[in-house]
C-alpha cells in the first residue's frame, strides 16, 4: 500500500545527481486506464509519487515509468508489479429510484432506492451497517422562481443563477450580464431566508456569464466566467475586449473575498469536477476579439498553494469551437467531459460539432465527435 517510488539509475546503476520528470501511464489487463496524479522530478534519483489514484475498483493494474532522455533522445521505462484497487468504504448516496405517488399521510406509493458509493463511485457492497436517513427539503426551484421574479429593471440581463449551502444556510449567485448600458455591472450575492431572497453582497464583473461552486477541504469557493470587460463608452458605443479576467472567490463569514484572477477568452462557462483527491475546473472559451478557434483550457485546482502562488495550475489547452458548455460526468469509475460547441468559422455556419473527452492520466483525450447545431447545453442523467 502506499504511493510509488522510483529510482533512476545512469549505465552504470549510479542514481542520477539532476533532476529528472518521470511520468506514470496506468493499464488494466494491459488496455490504457485513467489514472489521476501527476508527474514528479527526482531527488537524489528517487522520483516519490505522492497523489497517484485510480477510482475503479478491480485487479490487474500496473503502472509504467517512463522519463525522456534529452541527452541521448531514449526513453527508458520501468513497470510495476500488478496490484488491485480495493473500495475506500462509504463516502456518498446516490440516488436509484426516486419516490413517486405520495400522498398526504400515507406512505409513498413508490419508495425511494439508494445505493452507498465510495470516493471512487464505486458500489460499496460490503457495508451492513451504515443506516441511512432521509429528510425533506423544499425544491430548489422556489428560489430559482423566486430570484427570476425579482424583476430588476425589466432591462439587465441575467445569465445564470447558481446556489450553494453552508451550516444549514442557502445563498443564491446572480450572475449580470448587461443592464441596457454597459457590461460592467455588478453581479448579486443573496441568502435564501426561508421566504424570501435577501441581498448580501454586489460583486464587481465584466458581462458575467457563469457562476461555479467548488467545495475543497470543507472550504467554499465561487468562480465568476467575465465574458466582456468595456474600455469605453462614448455616446452609448461600446468599446472593449473578450481578453478579461475572471475571478476565483473564497466564501468567508457570509461574505465573498477575491482569491485570485486569471485571464480568460469571451468565457461562458467554468465547470469543475473531482477525480481522485484532485480538483479541476474547465473554461468553455468563446472568443479572442478575432478567432472563435481557440482554445479552452483545464486547471487543477489547489487553493491551499503557498501565499504568493497561484491556486490554478494549467493542464492543458483543448481546442474548441465558439466553446459554450462544459458538462462532466461519471460512468462506472471512468471521467467523462462534453464540450457545447456553437459556431463554425471554417463553416460560417452555426453547425460545428460537439465533442466528448474521456480524462485519461489527467489530460482530456479527445474520443468521439457528436453532431449538434447552434447546441447551446449539455446534460447527462443517468437510468
Amino acid at each position: 500500500e502506499g504511493q510509488p517510488a522510483v529510482t533512476v539509475s545512469d549505465a552504470g546503476g549510479n542514481p542520477v545527481a539532476v533532476a529528472v520528470l518521470v511520468s506514470v501511464t496506468a493499464y488494466q489487463d494491459a488496455a490504457p486506464h485513467p489514472l489521476d496524479g501527476s508527474p514528479v522530478f527526482t531527488a537524489n534519483g528517487v522520483a516519490s509519487f505522492t497523489d497517484l489514484a485510480i477510482s475503479l475498483v478491480g485487479a490487474g493494474y500496473t503502472l509504467s515509468f517512463s522519463l525522456t532522455d534529452t541527452c541521448c533522445g531514449a526513453a527508458p521505462t520501468a513497470a510495476s508489479a500488478p496490484f488491485r484497487v480495493a473500495p475506500r468504504g462509504s463516502a456518498r448516496l446516490t440516488e436509484i429510484d426516486p419516490p413517486g405517488a405520495a400522498r398526504g399521510g400515507e406512505a409513498f406509493g413508490t419508495q425511494p432506492t439508494v445505493q452507498i458509493l465510495d470516493a471512487g463511485g464505486n458500489v460499496v457492497v460490503d457495508d451492513n451497517v451504515t443506516v441511512v436517513t432521509a429528510s425533506i427539503e423544499k425544491d430548489d426551484t422556489i428560489r430559482m422562481q423566486a430570484i427570476a421574479s425579482l424583476g430588476m429593471d425589466g432591462v439587465t440581463t441575467v445569465h445564470d443563477l447558481a446556489s450553494f449551502a453552508v451550516n444549514g444556510t442557502t445563498f443564491v449567485l446572480a450572475a449580470l450580464n448587461y443592464d441596457g448600458v454597459t457590461y460592467a455591472v455588478s453581479s448579486t450575492l443573496y441568502r435564501w431566508s426561508g421566504a424570501a431572497l435577501v441581498e448580501v453582497q454586489s460583486i464587481p464583473s465584466n458581462g458575467a456569464e457563469d457562476w461555479e461552486h467548488v467545495q475543497v477541504g470543507g472550504e467554499h469557493y465561487l468562480f465568476l466566467a467575465n465574458n466582456f470587460e468595456v474600455v469605453s463608452n462614448v455616446d452609448g458605443l461600446l468599446l472593449g475586449t473578450y481578453i478579461t479576467s475572471s475571478r476565483i472567490y473564497h466564501f468567508v463569514k457570509g461574505q465573498l473575498v477575491l482569491l485570485e484572477s486569471f485571464m480568460t477568452e469571451g468565457a461562458k462557462n467554468i465547470k469543475s469536477f473531482r477525480v481522485g483527491t484532485s480538483t479541476f475546473v474547465v473554461v468553455a472559451n468563446n472568443y479572442n476579439d478575432t478567432h472563435t478557434f481557440i482554445d479552452s483550457d483545464l486547471y487543477r485546482f489547489h487553493p491551499d498553494a503557498p501565499v504568493g502562488n497561484s491556486s490554478l495550475t494549467w493542464v492543458q489547452g483543448i481546442p474548441t469551437s465558439s466553446a459554450v458548455m462544459w458538462h462532466h460526468f461519471m460512468d462506472r469509475g471512468a471521467s467523462w467531459a462534453l464540450v457545447a460547441q456553437e459556431y463554425s468559422a471554417m463553416k460560417q455556419a452555426y453547425v460545428v460539432d460537439s465533442i466528448l473527452y474521456r480524462f485519461i492520466g489527467g489530460r482530456m483525450v479527445a474520443w468521439q465527435n457528436v453532431a449538434t447545431s447552434s447546441v447551446k447545453r449539455i446534460t447527462s442523467f443517468h437510468v
